[in-house]
């Protein structure tokens, strides 16, 4: 029997040896995989990231919707006089519960307000063809000028100390603004648009000058002076000296100084005339003693007419607003996470 020859190779060790190179293809390609895995992973978190809604709505109005940059841009005057909308947290004291009531009053003021102004910009792409789309491009062109003229630093600080929480939160209260004013002006130039708010408009009052005269025949007849002072007056300086001015020569305008010297103590002078209006005066004990020193209350009528753009604007507003309080404003996120 012809026995087979050994070739002296080691079989095993050079299957093991052919075997690697495929183990090493096989490792390669499940690291390229998990790569390709992940860049496809990473872009669709990017991609979702960049669909996610920065501007989410917070709540509707008859089914229009008001988004968190529109209570935002309502909250930025209100919040400075509660410390910026920041709460000491619940059981603080006293003083930190009363806080966050505040706190809490001015976000829903701020959804009210917002409210208002989403009902004044639907009526105003409806009705007149004013669309806010339009007016945000234009705020954006905007914001593209200044960035060429001061740079991205000076815009950056610009929506830092504004209280904007992007570029598009600066570009859509730009756009909104954009949009009531012209709205404001078209309604202006337009009698027959003005009808819808005319059950709004304010009442003309009388002229400054019969509204003093009137005031001053009400004080000499025996009513109540600090009574028309709080009803009719218009110096808010009377509220925090309600014992009247205690003044001597050159503190106050010449007129009513000599107003003031032309009076017995108790005595009511006729309407004076000043730059700040028609003064009603009664001269009262000054304060303290000391030479020439004065003491006066007076009823100050203001004098000047009625805007009338600023009427109506009152009237469009009062309108809207009277929508807002008869519909159901319904809440889509705790005003919490709003600010």
């Amino acid at each position: 029997m012809n026995e087979k020859k050994s070739t002296g190779v080691n079989k095993s060790k050079y299957r093991e040896q052919r075997a690697a190179p495929v183990r090493f293809y096989h490792r390669r390609e499940i690291i390229w995989l998990l790569g390709a895995v992940a860049v496809i992973l990473l872009a669709v978190v990017v991609a979702l990231f960049a669909m996610r809604d920065l501007n989410p709505p917070v709540a509707t109005v008859n089914g229009l919707q008001i988004r968190t940059f529109d209570v935002l841009s309502e909250m930025q005057s209100a919040q400075q006089h509660v410390g910026a909308g920041v709460s000491y947290g619940a059981g603080f004291d006293e003083r930190g519960a009363a806080f966050d009531r505040e706190v809490r009053e001015v976000r829903e003021e701020a959804v009210r307000r917002a409210a208002i102004q989403r009902l004044m910009i639907e009526y105003a792409q409806q009705e007149h063809g004013i669309y806010f789309a339009d007016a945000e491009r234009a705020a954006n062109d905007e914001i593209n000028e200044f960035i060429q003229i001061s740079g991205q630093h000076e815009l950056n600080q610009i929506i830092r100390n504004g209280g904007h929480r992007n570029r598009d939160h600066l570009a859509s209260e730009l756009a909104a603004d954009r949009v009531v004013d012209d709205l404001l002006m078209t309604v202006m130039q337009n009698p027959e648009a003005q009808t819808r708010f005319e059950a709004f408009m304010p009442e003309r009052e009388g002229s400054a000058t019969e509204r003093a005269n009137e005031i001053h025949a009400r004080a000499i007849a025996g009513e109540d002076f600090d009574m028309l002072i709080a009803t009719y007056g218009e110096d808010p300086g009377m509220e925090f000296n309600p014992d009247g001015y205690t003044f001597t020569a050159g503190d106050m305008v010449p007129e009513f100084e000599q107003g003031t010297r032309d009076l017995e103590i108790g005595e009511i002078s006729p309407p004076v005339r000043s730059q700040f209006g028609y003064h009603i005066i009664k001269r009262v004990e000054p304060a303290h003693e000391g030479e020439d020193m004065l003491g006066a209350k007076h009823i100050l009528i203001a004098d000047s007419e009625p805007n009338e753009v600023n009427q109506l604007w009152d009237a469009m507003f009062s309108y809207f607003e009277a929508q807002v309080e008869a519909a159901n404003i319904q809440l889509l996120r705790a005003l919490n996470n709003v600010g």
